[in-house]
């Protein structure tokens, strides 16, 4: 039987070749399709979900929706899209929001379970996308994810819910572990224009590992002159759904992520950075710490494109250590 790693990188050759030379056009009408694994909760109701690229509009929304948003996008075009009624903004920050004990009693103080409802949905990064997915699942019904951040665009699929727990100052990083497939995922790229460099950066961390585990076309467009994600939001497009077509390889080939397949790539970095991040009591973005944790990975392995990783991070800010990271927020 062919090794599912070496299945994954050749089938990721297809969609190198693909967004090589994708056009504008192309980009702006983007679909990916994801299946519901048979063993996953919703597979009975739902088969298939898709990610596409589309403006919203007033009249996806309704009062009868949980409609959940990060806080900092209060001011954006997304507000007065929203209903008043059943919508909340909150703060997105691990140790709140996506903190199980914390997000219990904001659902029980809200009154959530008791509220008319027909449908979930989640705007903001993965942070605020798994609070909605664990809201859809606990009421079992429809999710909606509209992810507006870099990392929530390209990796907001799979279907995965994680929250964190705090108990007695110990900090545990995904504690809660579930799956709960969203119906559909709808990405705005007007919300790209509302980051910051730093959000930028951070998000950056998810798109490098699959360049370096995974597809070396995508590596070698991230590195080139022609990625610029700070001012041509276009190339910050085609990376993001490069990435989540790559994703979608991975969980075509290997979606129960085996040692030999898709954990390499999917989990490329992450058990150091889960470490990292509790170590930090979650004060290092999920993104950075993830780059850490690809970095020290790579220095142990020896890896050859050690120097090439090392150049992406210079190039974008990136702190590949956690002195680094507190050395940049001491300056700014």
């Amino acid at each position: 039987m062919q090794n599912l790693y070496s299945k994954i990188l050749n089938e990721s050759l297809v969609v190198d070749e693909e967004f090589k030379n994708i056009s504008e056009k192309q980009l702006s009408k983007y679909r990916l399709n994801f299946k519901v694994p048979t063993f996953h909760p919703r597979s009975s109701e739902i088969k298939k979900y898709s990610l596409l690229i589309s403006n919203l509009s007033k009249n996806i929304f309704d009062e009868s929706q949980l409609i959940f948003v990060d806080k900092g996008l209060a001011k954006t075009f997304v507000k007065d899209l929203l209903p008043q009624k059943n919508t909340f903004f909150e703060k997105a920050k691990e140790r709140t929001f996506k903190e199980l004990t914390w997000l219990n009693n904001f659902i029980e103080k809200k009154q959530l379970k008791e509220r008319e409802k027909k449908e979930i949905v989640g705007i903001g990064g993965g942070l605020t996308l798994n609070v909605a997915a664990y809201v859809a699942e606990l009421l079992n019904l429809p999710l909606l994810q509209i992810p507006t951040t870099v990392i929530g665009m390209a990796d907001g699929s799979g279907g995965k819910v994680r929250l964190n727990l705090i108990d007695q100052q110990k900090f545990f990083k995904h504690y809660y572990k579930s799956f709960y497939e969203p119906n559909k995922i709808i990405i705005d790229p007007r919300f790209l224009d509302s980051l910051s460099n730093e959000q930028i950066s951070i998000g950056l961390g998810e798109i490098v590992k699959h360049g370096i585990y995974q597809s070396q076309g995508l590596l070698d467009f991230i590195l080139s002159a022609n990625f610029k994600p700070y001012t041509e939001k276009e190339s910050l497009l085609k990376a993001i759904l490069w990435t989540a077509a790559l994703k979608a390889v991975c969980l075509g080939v290997d979606i129960e992520e085996n040692a030999n397949g898709s954990r390499n790539i999917l989990r490329g970095g992450h058990e150091i950075s889960d470490r990292i991040e509790e170590d930090s009591h979650f004060k290092i973005p999920h993104g950075f710490a993830v780059a850490m944790g690809i970095y020290r990975e790579m220095e142990l392995a020896k890896h050859d494109s050690l120097p090439l990783f090392i150049e992406f991070c210079n190039r974008f800010n990136i702190p590949k250590t956690t002195d680094e990271f507190f050395a940049q927020k001491k300056k700014r």
